[in-house]
């Protein structure tokens, strides 16, 4: 039985749905000439609370799916600001951390501090990228620039294939071993070789040395099917091979249903073979 945490993956969204971490961040307003008697010419004076969230809408077509970020303000403190320039913007990558380009921006003014308001950009999700968002807020006050809100120190890496579907996240509970994400987002199909196609001898000779070194696992049910099968973390499809380091056993169900499907989604309509994967 997969784990109901497990089963997120295995519907199709026809809403958006939260990806990533919330940003939750106070902009504040400092009048430096009224305070400037007091010991602490920086206390704020007032101010606006924002919260930044991605979202994604997974679908059942390559390069259907839709990803977007969303700031809204949802508080105010005091005196508000004068004017308020935003950027707001989605950007893309083909390897984590790094590489990001502006995808979508949005550049827009704001006369003062407006609760409730929010401004959205959204992207198709055409193909298999790292998704990331970065906002850009400049506060004026008594026509002086108070300063930049920036978020771009904080990457989310959002990883979304060609379907709007997240990466599934998998920690072998004996083993401790992840199931990376790919490091690029741009791997060419290549051809199944025996390099990287299990044998069955391999296949029970990795059995044999995974219960050995990390404990015993049930790898068949009662019936003598399989409970849990042994997945290529970077499949062969894409390269590749058959080493250890790259090998994960899966329960079967959340190998065919989740983890096979999204590699369906990395390369645009490409079917995968599940039978190339082990």
């Amino acid at each position: 039985m997969v784990p109901p945490f497990l089963t997120q993956h295995f519907c199709k969204s026809t809403a958006y749905e939260p990806i990533g971490e919330e940003e939750t961040f106070f902009i504040p307003i400092k009048d430096t000439e009224s305070n400037k008697m007091r010991a602490n010419s920086e206390v704020p004076i007032g101010g606006g609370v924002f919260k930044l969230q991605m979202y994604r809408m997974a679908s059942s077509q390559s390069g259907k799916g839709r990803v977007k970020t969303e700031l809204k303000q949802v508080a105010a403190l005091g005196v508000s600001a004068d004017r308020i320039d935003i950027e707001l913007s989605l950007l893309n990558s083909t390897t984590p951390s790094r590489g990001y380009k502006n995808d979508t921006i949005l550049s827009t003014r704001w006369t003062s501090f407006k609760v409730g308001k929010t401004e959205e950009v959204e992207s198709s999700t055409f193909k298999t990228y790292y998704w990331d968002d970065n906002v850009e807020i400049d506060v004026y006050y008594k026509n002086k620039k108070q300063r930049t809100w920036n978020s771009s120190d904080y990457r989310k890496d959002i990883l979304l294939n060609s379907k709007g579907v997240d990466y599934p996240e998998y920690v072998d509970p004996n083993s401790g071993i992840e199931m990376d994400r790919p490091a690029r987002t741009d791997w060419s199909r290549t051809a199944v070789t025996n390099a990287c196609r299990l044998t069955e001898s391999e296949k029970r000779d990795y059995r044999n040395w995974f219960d050995k070194t990390y404990g015993k696992i049930k790898w068949n049910n009662s019936d003598g099917s399989w409970n849990y099968e042994i997945h290529h973390i970077r499949p062969c499809f894409l390269g590749g091979d058959k080493s250890k380091s790259n090998l994960i056993p899966l329960p079967t169900k959340y190998h065919r249903s989740v983890v096979s499907p999204w590699w369906t989604g990395y390369l645009r309509n490409d079917a995968v073979d599940e039978r190339d994967d082990e």
